[in-house]
């Protein structure tokens, strides 16, 4: 629950648009229902030693037996890195990156907790059927990408600003036997700029 408590703490929350439920992707499911979204645009900022930094724009809902609750609009970032990926947010100066540990050896329960981060950034550096999958076995996903990201866990950490993710390349590991095929990065959208917001959720590259 901290998890999300704290990615929900750099939002800015304000009406969102009408859409349709096919056009959504699940992320982490809780007591008070599951925690959804629909990626709007995905567009590269700028590219770094190990990855590209994009700027996102995502409408979040909270999905429940009572029916589907809008949360708002959010504008983020991702960085798209097979070493260092990352979901960020920001309000006002605060900069706060989630990396992500596609690779981790918490305990189950544990990583649950990043379902949504890691249906965000799946779904926009590969798309949204990726996304999907990633949810579902995070760790497969990420062998079949050929990611190599040492951390056991995932972590925030605070930055004075997005672009602060730029930087050398660490060396890691390759993950053990790696399937050959890559997916493509979503492509780059362009829509009208939007008031700031951070994407819902908890615990739920760009070559």
């Amino acid at each position: 629950m901290q998890l999300r408590l704290t990615l929900l703490a750099l939002l800015s929350i304000s009406p969102a648009l009408a859409q349709g439920p096919d056009e959504l992707i699940r992320g982490l499911c809780h007591k008070e229902g599951c925690d959804e979204f629909r990626l709007l645009a995905a567009e590269r900022v700028t590219e770094g030693a190990d990855g590209t930094l994009m700027r996102t724009h995502i409408q979040s809902f909270l999905a429940s037996p009572a029916g589907r609750q809008s949360l708002g609009e959010a504008m983020g970032y991702a960085y798209c890195s097979r070493t260092r990926p990352a979901i960020l947010a920001q309000r006002g100066d605060q900069t706060r990156a989630y990396m992500i540990a596609p690779f981790s050896t918490e305990p189950s329960w544990e990583q649950r907790k990043s379902q949504n981060f890691v249906a965000l950034y799946f779904t926009i550096c590969h798309g949204a059927e990726v996304g999907r999958q990633a949810v579902q076995n995070t760790r497969e996903t990420a062998l079949r990408l050929r990611y190599s990201v040492p951390a056991e866990a995932g972590q925030f950490v605070d930055l004075a600003r997005a672009e602060d993710m730029l930087g050398t390349a660490r060396p890691a590991t390759p993950p053990p036997e790696p399937k050959s095929q890559l997916l493509a990065p979503l492509p780059p959208q362009t829509i009208p700029d939007t008031r700031s917001l951070a994407p819902a959720g908890e615990g739920r590259p760009e070559d």
